[in-house]
């Protein structure tokens, strides 16, 4: 998640992730953790749609 456009991503599915600073420096854990410290947020429904969006990105 030091990616800018993988920020992005997260942004959507996270609303408020940008400038939330727990859930900021939750971006550099895997999804999942970062789902278990903020689930009203980032339901485990949703993960694996964020993770297929995270994939579309380029390299």
């Amino acid at each position: 998640m030091k990616r800018e456009d993988a920020m992005d991503v997260l942004e959507e599915y996270v609303p408020g992730v940008k400038e939330n600073p727990k859930l900021k420096l939750g971006a550099s854990m895997p999804i999942d953790m970062l789902a278990k410290m903020a689930p009203d947020m980032l339901p485990p429904d949703k993960i694996p749609e964020l993770d297929a969006a995270l994939q579309k990105l380029p390299d």
